[in-house]
C-alpha cells in the first residue's frame, strides 16, 4: 500500500464499541459462523481436495461441477484455497466487527432489535421461539440454544426467516447476512490484504497501475484551499475549542465576526429558533461572513459555488465529510465506504427493503459515482417544461447550461476498451437485436479505472474537486470541512423596513440570514459555528436536504414529498474463463454501454442527446436503463443470495468470472423524507405496482442478455433464487455463444422471476438497491404542489435557495449528474441577481 494513504482510508482499525453482553456476543458468533463456516474439504469429496484437475465435468458429461471454469484456481496454491474454506467468520474476527458496525451506523431501535433477536437466541427457549421446529435438538432436553445448535439446523433456521412472510424475520436476516459477507469478505489488516482475495480471484490495483498514478504526479488540485475543522477543533483544548477554530478561521483568510453585537447586526434576531438552543455566545462560539454560504460540494454545490465565485462574491462552502486527494486514497472497499458514503454505505428506506448509497466526502455523488453523464432526456424536459409548467426546461438557457456543464466535465462517449461487463451487455443485447449504444462519460476514452467509486486516484473522472471546486477556490471561495449545517437561520421581514418593497414585488414571509453548524473534533472537543450569509444555498441532496430545511422550521407541506429513487434491480451471470469475454468484474471502465427497455405498455418517444444519436425509441413513462454495476467482494457477497455455508463459498470462487446486468427503473412512484418523533430522519418508499411491471420487464429482458452473450448460469438476488442453468446442445450451435431461447426451462425460470413482482407477498423478497435520489424539494410554480420556485429559491424564505437533484420535478430515467449541474448552474444565475439587488426576481 502506498505511503501517502490517509490513515482514515487504512485497513487495521480496531472494531467499533459494542454493548451486546457475553451471551449476545456468543449468539451472534454462532450466526457469523453459520453464514461463514469453517468447512473441510478433505470431507466433501465432490471439491478440490479430490485432487482432479479443475474445471472438470462429471462423470456422465452432463453436469458442470462447482469448480468448472474458475481457471485462477490453478495459479492459487491448494494450501491457500483450503485455507480460505476453512476460515470461518469467528476466525476472520467478524463477530465483533459486526457488532461494532451496528452499534456504529445503526439507529437505536434497530439496535434494540437486535439485542432482543441476540437475547433470545442466547436461550434454549428464546430460539425455539424465534425458530419453532427447526431450533428443536434431536436429543434431550430437545431445547437447545442456537449456538448448540448443529450447522444444518442453523441454516435452515436462517433460510426461514429470509423466506418469512413476517417483515421482521426478513429484516434480521438482511441485517446479519448482509453484514456478516461483507465483513468477511472486505475486511483489509494494515497491509490492506484480506485472507479471502486469493481464492474468490480478487486484487485491489496497486500503486504503480495505470488507475492509480496521477495525472500529474504532484498534483492535489485543493490543496491549501481546504480547512478541516474537525483537525482545527481538535488542536485546542476540549473545554474550549472555539478559540483554536476562530484562529484557524482568521488564518484561512475568512472573515471572523468579534463579538455579539457584530454578530446580532449581521444575523439578525433568530429568536423563533431559539427552542433549538441558537442563542450566540461571543465567548463559546465563533461567527464568519460571507455573500452566499453553499452547504454540500456535490454536483450541485460545486456548481453554485463556482458561478458565484466568479461572480466575485465571498463564497463559503460546507462540507460534513473529509478531503480526500487523489494521494490519499486506498481504493480499499470497507474503509472507503465507511469514510466516503454517508452512514458507511449503509442506509435503507424504513422498511428495510431497499438500500440507499450517496456519497459524503468533498465532492459528494461525482467523487464516488461511475462516471455516466447523459443530458435530461428531451421528453423528461417535455414533461418538466409542459406538464410541470417550468418554462426553463424548454429554454435555451437550460440548453446552454448543459452544453457549458458537459463541457466543463469534458464529456465525450467514447471508450478505446470495454471491459468484460460491459462487452458481455453489448454482446448480449446485439444478438438479440437489442439496441446498445455508448454512455456518455466525464472521462476520457482511454480512463480504464474501476474503482472510481471508491475514489479516482488518477484524477482522471471530473469530479467537482477536479472541477468546479477548483473552479471557485481559485477565484477566492473558501471550502470547510468536518462541518455540520444543523440549521438555517431566517428571520421574519421588518415590516416597516420592508414596507416600500413589498408594494413593487410579493414578499416571501421570512429571510435567510446564514447557517448554523457543529463540528465534532477528532478528539472529542466540539465547537458551534454560525455563518452570516446574504445568500444561503442548500444542496446537500435528495436524502439530506429535506430534513436540513424541516429542522429549520420550514413549513411548506411539499418538503421531502416525491422521493424519487431510480429503484434496482440485477441479474447475474457466469462465465467461465473459456467462455464469454476477456477479464474480470472489477476491472476497467466501469460503465461503457447500455441499452434502453421500453415497457410493453406506453407510448414511444424521442430520447436523443447531444452525445448519443441512436437511441431514438422509448417509452414516455415507465422505461428502463440495462447497465452493469460495480460490485467489490464485499458488496458482491453482501448482495448474492445464500443457500448454505459451503454453497457460497464455491459461488465466491466464481466472484471474479461473475457478470452482473442492473435494471434502473424510472419510477412513478414516489416516496418521503421525514423526522420522526425524535427528530430522526425516515425514508418511506412504497414500491409502486406500475414500477414493479417495469423492472419485472427489465429483469427478463437484463436475463436474456446475459444468456444470449455466453452464460452458462444466470440467476437473480431474489431470496430463494437458485439460478438456472443453461444447457446448450449442437442444436443451439454448441458454442458458449449460443442459447435456444424456447427452452422450457428458461422460459419456466423467467416466469417464476416474474411471479415476484406481480404477487404483493413475494416483492418484498426483491432486493433494491437506489443511487440516485431526487425531487424531495421538487421545483414547481405554485407552493401548494412544489417545495421551491422556478428560480431554485424556497417558498417559505427568501434568499435560501436549493440546488441539488431535490429539486427535480420527477425522475429523470438516466443517471442524474448533468442535470443536476444544469439546474444548479442556472439556479446560480438566479443567486448573482439576488445578491446583487438584495432581493428576488
Amino acid at each position: 500500500m502506498s505511503a501517502g494513504v490517509h490513515p482514515l482510508l487504512k485497513g487495521g482499525r480496531p472494531p467499533h464499541s459494542h454493548g451486546f453482553s457475553q451471551q449476545q456476543m456468543e449468539a451472534l458468533a454462532a450466526v457469523c459462523d453459520t453464514f461463514v463456516p469453517s468447512v473441510d474439504l478433505a470431507t466433501r469429496g465432490n471439491q478440490l481436495a479430490a485432487a482432479g484437475p479443475l474445471g472438470s465435468c462429471s462423470e456422465n458429461g452432463d453436469h458442470v461441477d462447482d469448480y468448472a471454469g474458475v481457471e485462477h484456481l490453478a495459479k492459487v496454491s491448494h494450501d491457500q484455497v483450503d485455507a480460505f474454506y476453512r476460515l470461518s467468520a469467528s476466525n476472520a474476527g467478524v463477530p465483533l466487527e459486526v457488532a461494532g458496525l451496528m452499534y456504529e451506523f445503526m439507529k437505536p431501535k434497530v439496535v434494540g432489535l437486535l439485542n432482543l433477536v441476540l437475547w433470545l437466541l442466547s436461550t434454549s427457549f428464546g430460539t425455539f421461539l424465534l425458530s419453532g421446529r427447526n431450533g428443536l435438538g434431536s436429543t434431550f432436553p430437545w431445547f437447545h440454544k442456537f449456538s448448540a445448535l448443529s450447522q444444518e439446523r442453523r441454516e435452515r433456521i436462517l433460510i426461514s426467516w429470509a423466506q418469512s412472510s413476517l417483515f421482521i424475520f426478513q429484516a434480521v436476516y438482511k441485517v446479519f447476512k448482509g453484514l456478516t459477507q461483507f465483513v468477511f469478505y472486505s475486511k483489509v489488516d494494515a497491509n490492506g490484504w484480506n485472507p479471502t482475495w486469493s481464492a474468490i480471484g480478487y486484487h485491489p490495483p496497486d500503486a504503480e497501475s495505470s488507475e492509480s498514478l496521477p495525472l500529474e504526479p504532484t498534483a492535489r488540485p485543493l490543496d491549501n484551499k481546504v480547512l478541516n475543522l474537525r483537525s482545527a477543533v481538535a488542536a485546542g483544548n476540549r473545554p474550549d475549542a472555539s478559540q483554536s477554530l476562530r484562529s484557524a478561521l482568521s488564518n484561512f483568510g475568512c472573515s471572523v465576526l468579534d463579538n455579539s453585537h457584530e454578530f446580532l447586526e449581521k444575523i439578525g434576531n433568530f429568536s423563533d429558533q431559539k427552542q433549538h438552543n441558537l442563542t450566540y455566545n461571543s465567548a463559546t462560539d465563533v461567527a464568519i461572513e460571507c455573500d452566499a454560504v453553499v452547504v454540500g460540494s456535490g454536483a450541485g454545490g460545486g456548481v453554485a459555488a463556482a458561478v458565484l465565485a466568479k461572480a466575485g462574491y465571498k463564497v463559503v462552502v460546507l462540507e460534513k465529510g473529509q478531503y480526500f486527494a487523489r494521494q490519499d486514497l486506498s481504493l480499499l472497499e470497507s474503509p472507503s465506504l465507511r469514510e466516503m458514503y454517508e452512514n458507511g454505505g449503509s442506509i435503507a428506506t424504513s422498511d428495510g427493503r431497499l438500500s440507499l448509497v450517496a456519497g459524503a466526502t468533498l465532492g459528494g455523488g461525482t467523487a464516488v459515482n461511475w462516471s455516466a453523464s447523459f443530458h435530461t432526456p428531451p421528453h423528461v424536459l417535455r414533461e418538466w417544461s409542459e406538464e410541470h409548467e417550468l418554462s426553463l426546461f424548454a429554454s435555451d438557457e437550460y440548453a446552454q447550461a448543459m452544453e457549458t456543464v458537459c463541457e466543463r466535465l469534458s464529456v465525450q462517449p467514447n471508450c478505446n476498451k470495454e471491459n468484460f461487463q460491459n462487452s458481455v451487455l453489448r454482446e448480449g443485447c446485439t444478438k438479440l437485436g437489442y439496441e446498445v449504444d455508448n454512455i456518455p462519460r466525464n472521462a476520457a476514452a482511454d480512463h480504464h479505472c474501476g474503482h472510481c467509486s471508491l475514489g479516482c486516484r488518477n484524477g482522471g473522472k471530473q469530479a467537482t474537486t477536479e472541477t468546479w471546486l477548483v473552479d471557485a477556490t481559485s477565484h477566492g471561495a473558501v471550502i470547510l470541512t468536518g462541518c455540520k449545517a444543523e440549521m438555517v437561520l431566517h428571520e421574519s421581514y421588518n415590516v416597516e423596513s420592508s414596507a416600500a418593497s413589498s408594494k413593487k414585488r410579493k414578499m416571501k414571509p421570512r429571510k435567510a440570514k446564514g447557517v448554523f453548524a457543529k463540528i465534532d473534533g477528532s478528539n472529542g472537543a466540539t465547537a458551534r459555528l454560525f455563518i452570516s450569509a446574504k445568500a444561503t444555498v442548500v444542496a446537500c441532496g435528495s436524502l439530506s436536504t429535506p430534513s436540513l430545511l424541516l429542522r429549520s422550521g420550514l413549513k411548506n407541506s411539499n418538503i421531502g414529498k416525491h422521493l424519487h429513487l431510480h429503484p434496482v434491480t440485477m441479474a447475474w451471470s457466469y462465465f467461465p474463463q473459456s467462455t464469454g469475454p476477456n477479464g474480470t468484474n472489477f476491472e476497467g471502465t466501469i460503465m461503457s454501454s447500455y441499452s434502453k427497455i421500453v415497457s410493453n405498455n406506453h407510448h414511444e418517444y424521442d430520447t436523443t442527446t447531444a452525445t448519443n444519436k441512436s437511441l431514438s425509441q422509448s417509452a414516455d413513462h415507465g422505461t428502463a436503463l440495462l447497465e452493469v454495476p460495480i460490485l467489490y467482494p464485499g458488496m458482491f457477497a453482501g448482495r448474492l443470495s445464500w443457500r448454505s455455508g459451503s454453497e457460497f463459498k464455491n459461488r465466491m470462487c466464481r466472484y471474479s468470472r461473475t457478470a452482473h446486468i442492473i435494471v434502473l427503473t424510472r419510477d412513478k412512484g414516489s416516496g418521503t423524507v421525514r423526522l420522526d418523533k425524535d427528530g430522526e430522519v425516515e425514508y418511506d418508499y412504497p414500491f409502486a405496482k406500475q414500477d414493479a411491471i417495469t423492472m419485472a420487464e427489465g429483469l427478463e429482458k437484463a436475463l436474456r442478455v446475459l444468456i444470449a452473450a455466453g452464460a452458462v448460469e444466470v440467476g437473480t438476488h431474489i431470496v430463494g433464487d437458485e439460478g438456472l442453468r443453461i444447457i446448450r446442445t449442437a442444436a443451439t450451435g454448441g458454442g458458449a455463444a449460443a442459447a435456444s431461447f424456447e427452452d422450457d426451462n428458461v422460459e419456466e425460470y423467467l416466469k417464476r422471476i416474474r411471479a415476484h413482482f406481480t404477487d404483493p407477498r413475494r416483492l418484498p423478497r426483491v432486493p433494491l438497491d437506489s443511487a440516485h435520489q431526487m425531487g424531495s424539494c421538487r421545483m414547481g410554480i405554485d407552493p401548494m404542489t412544489s417545495a421551491v420556485d422556478p428560480q431554485g429559491e424556497t417558498w417559505d424564505v427568501e434568499g435560501l435557495f436549493v440546488a441539488d437533484a431535490s429539486v427535480f420535478p420527477s425522475a429523470t430515467g438516466v443517471n442524474p449528474m448533468v442535470s443536476v449541474q444544469s439546474i444548479a448552474y442556472c439556479t446560480a444565475q438566479s443567486l448573482v441577481r439576488f445578491i446583487k439587488y438584495g432581493h428576488s426576481e
